[in-house]
């Protein structure tokens, strides 16, 4: 199980500049909402399919009911992501772009992981986001 959660981070991680990096290259000449709903067409597609195949049985409207209402939230974060994402990129870069929003994410995932999955802050968990929180000031200013 950690092989396969390591492997599909790695893939997270090398999607993440791909996408990035393929949309901030076509928002040179194409519209980014065109791109963003010929995305999403292909991900509503494709995720309707695994849901067919991987749901059980009973109403689809009775398991529609259940979901909570906080739901919403991944999706309004992929939106940011997949439509800030190029455009930051085409003002910084990948590299600045790219480290600006892990140093983020390893902010964020501290305070989530404290306040949320109630971990403790150890210090070395902190010097090291501390540490790539300065690295990212220093890819900023080189």
């Amino acid at each position: 199980m950690t092989a396969l959660a390591l492997l599909l981070t790695v893939l997270v991680g090398f999607s993440i500049v791909a996408q990035g990096s393929t949309n901030a290259y076509l928002l040179r000449t194409h519209n980014l909402w065109l791109l963003l709903t010929l995305g999403n067409i292909l991900c509503l597609v494709s995720t309707v399919v695994m849901y067919l195949l991987t749901r059980a049985r009973g109403s689809f409207w009775e398991e529609l009911a259940r979901v909570p209402a906080i739901a919403v939230v991944p999706a309004v974060c992929g939106l940011v992501i997949t439509a800030g994402m190029p455009k930051a990129i085409g003002i910084i870069g990948v590299f600045s772009a790219l480290t600006l929003a892990i140093a983020v994410q390893l902010l964020v995932s501290l305070l989530s992981d404290h306040y949320i999955a109630h971990m403790p802050l150890s210090a070395w968990r902190l010097l090291g986001a501390a540490l790539v929180f300065i690295g990212g000031i220093f890819v900023l200013r080189g």
